[in-house]
Formats: structure tokens, C-alpha cells, sequence
């Protein structure tokens, strides 16, 4: 199924071949124009955990500016490739990582691990904007202080869940936690349109 689909699908835009995380997502759009029914695919981009040379003097150069270059350049063609193939009501992307960063520098200009991180949701379906206030940082924080949460992660997979994969509340709430929100993330789709029963809830398994 997946080499049929793969076969019968292709890719409207050009991905470079030095963006490895735009070399899966070329993947991924691939076997989705292609007709796969996957309903959950996952990419990756290492590298963020950046103990040392996370910016040079330039806190636009360094690591994490290559690295979110990298994500940016990838995403966008990604939804680019959806859009033409007529996909992009379809498809739901979401960035997660396993730990933040601290807010000062080490030694080694970067930083160690931290807390709180921020995390995107890219997509057709997506309400534009920014969810959250910007963090206070304060020149003054401790040498291991991390930014401080303000939406449980947990909560934003319970939206995904439930606004995107339509699992009831109920069953999220056994999964995750019983005092986990819903969050205002998706906008304008819905499972329940003919155009995503297409591609989720004609599933072979």
C-alpha cells in the first residue's frame, strides 16, 4: 500500500536536498497526494539542544537561527506541496519537543535544559495567531531558572485530539487528565466534513 501510493502520488514543489527535515516532509507529502490514509506521520530535526553555540555575537547566527531557518524552509514548502496538490484542509502539522531551554546562557554561549517551550501548529485549519503572552524574561533570573509554563502540553494534544481526531472528551480525559483545557487551535474545519471523512474515516487498517 504504501510503494502503491507513493507510485501514484508526487511532489508540486523542489525540497533541498541539504534540509533534512524537508527530505521527510517531501516523504510524507508524497504518500499523502498518493492517497496513504495514515493518520498520524512523524518527522524529525535534531540538533536543538544546543549546551553550546546557540548564537554567535549575532543573535540572529548560530545554531538555533540555522535550525529554525531549517524548520521554517521545510514547513513552508511542505504546506506549500498540500495546498497545490489540493491537500491542505487535510493536513494538521505540529511541532513537540521533550524539554525547553533555560533562560541564561552557560559558559559555552548556549544554554542547558530547561522547561517550558513554545510549540507551533501549522496548517489550513489552524487559528491564526499567537496563544500565550510573551515570556518575561529578567536579566536577574537564575543561573537554572526556565521560563515559566503557561499552557500544559497536555492540553494542546487534548485539543488536537478532540478538535482534530474527534476522540471524545470522556477517553481524553482518561489518557491525559481529568483538568486538561481545550484550547482555541482549530478553526473553519472538521473531521466531520466530507472533505477530511475522506481522508480519516475511510481507514484501512
Amino acid at each position: 500500500m504504501i510503494t502503491d501510493a507513493a507510485n501514484g502520488g508526487s511532489n508540486q514543489v523542489t525540497y533541498p536536498a541539504q534540509n533534512r527535515l524537508a527530505q521527510q516532509l517531501k516523504n510524507v507529502a508524497l504518500l499523502i497526494s498518493g492517497g496513504l490514509k495514515t493518520k498520524v506521520y512523524i518527522v524529525s530535526l535534531g540538533g536543538f539542544d544546543t549546551h553550546s553555540g546557540q548564537v554567535d555575537t549575532d543573535p540572529t547566527m548560530g545554531d538555533h537561527a540555522t535550525l529554525l531557518q531549517q524548520l521554517s524552509e521545510a514547513i513552508s514548502l511542505f504546506h506549500q506541496d498540500l495546498k497545490l496538490a489540493g491537500k491542505d484542509e487535510k493536513v494538521l502539522t505540529m511541532t513537540f519537543s521533550e524539554f525547553g531551554r533555560q533562560i541564561r546562557s552557560n559558559d559555552s554561549s548556549g544554554t542547558d535544559h530547561g522547561t517550558a517551550a513554545p510549540l507551533f501548529l501549522f496548517g489550513s485549519c489552524v487559528k491564526p495567531g499567537i496563544l500565550g503572552d510573551n515570556a518575561q524574561l529578567s536579566v536577574d533570573s537564575e543561573p537554572q531558572e526556565g521560563v515559566a509554563m503557561q499552557y500544559d502540553f497536555r492540553s494542546v494534544y487534548a485539543t488536537v485530539l478532540r478538535d482534530w481526531l474527534t476522540l471524545d472528551e470522556n477517553t481524553i480525559y482518561e489518557i491525559l487528565n481529568p483538568e486538561v483545557q481545550f484550547l482555541p487551535l482549530i478553526e473553519g474545519c472538521s473531521l466531520y466534513t466530507a472533505i477530511q471523512n475522506e481522508v480519516f474515516l475511510d481507514t484501512q487498517l
